[in-house]
C-alpha cells in the first residue's frame, strides 16, 4: 500500500514539475483536497520542498493548507456538522478542548497548531465545532503552522531526487555541503522542537487553570 502510494506520488511530482507555474497551482489544489479528505499532508509538504525549494514551497503549502483547513472548518460548522458531532463529541478530550477554546479563543488554536495533539486534518473539523471566530482560526493557523511547514519543506529541499529521501545517497558529498546540510537542518529542527515543547507546556498550564 505504502509502496503504491509512493509510486503515485513520484509520478505526480514528475508530472507537476514539468508544468512550471501551472504545476504549482495544481499542486496547491491537490493539497487542499488532501487536507479536506483527511489525508496525511507530510509527504506532500516534503515533496513541495523538493519541487520549489524551502521558502517558495513553504508559501505554497502554507496557503494551500490554510485554505484546506478553513474549508474543513466551515464544513464542520455547516453541512458536515452532524457527522463531526457524532464522531468526536463523545470523547472527554474534545469537551475539555471546546471549553478551553471558548475561554481563550484563538490562543488555544495557535498552541494546538504549534504542538499538534491530534492529526492536523482531524483537528480542522473538530475546531469547526468550537466557538472560535473564523478570523481568529485562520490567523492562529497561519502563524502556528509556519515552523512545522518550514521544517518539512526544508527537509524536502535537501535531496536531489524525491525517491532518495531517507537514503544515504541523499546526503551531500562535500564537507562544506555536509556542514550546511546538518547546520540548517539542526537549526530548523531545534526551533520546531522548542516551539512544540513550549506549546505543550502552555497547553498543560491552560488545562490546570481550567481544572482549578
Amino acid at each position: 500500500m505504502l509502496d503504491s502510494l509512493q509510486e503515485v506520488l513520484l509520478d505526480f511530482v514528475t508530472w507537476v514539475r514539468a508544468l512550471g507555474g501551472f504545476g504549482a497551482l495544481l499542486y496547491g489544489a491537490v493539497y487542499i483536497v488532501a487536507t479536506v479528505a483527511l489525508l496525511p499532508g507530510a509527504i506532500l509538504t516534503i515533496a513541495a520542498g523538493f519541487l520549489y525549494g524551502p521558502y517558495w514551497a513553504m508559501l505554497l503549502v502554507l496557503i494551500s493548507s490554510v485554505m484546506g483547513a478553513t474549508l474543513a472548518f466551515l464544513l464542520a460548522r455547516g453541512w458536515l456538522r452532524p457527522w463531526v458531532v457524532e464522531r468526536f463529541s463523545k470523547f472527554p478530550s474534545f469537551v475539555r478542548l471546546e471549553r478551553r477554546i471558548e475561554k481563550e479563543g484563538w490562543k488555544v488554536v495557535f498552541l494546538l497548531r504549534l504542538s499538534p495533539l491530534m492529526p492536523f486534518s482531524v483537528l480542522n473539523y473538530i475546531l469547526g465545532l468550537s466557538k472560535v471566530s473564523l478570523r481568529g482560526y485562520v490567523l492562529a493557523s497561519i502563524f502556528g503552522m509556519m515552523p512545522g511547514v518550514l521544517l518539512y519543506t526544508y527537509i524536502g529541499s535537501l535531496v536531489s531526487d524525491l525517491s532518495e529521501l531517507g537514503a544515504s545517497s541523499a546526503l551531500p558529498e562535500s564537507s562544506v555541503s555536509k556542514f550546511t546540510f546538518w547546520a540548517g537542518l539542526a537549526a530548523t529542527l531545534a526551533a520546531s522542537v522548542f516551539l512544540a515543547r513550549w506549546a505543550r507546556s502552555a497547553l498543560a498550564e491552560e488545562a490546570e487553570q481550567g481544572a482549578a
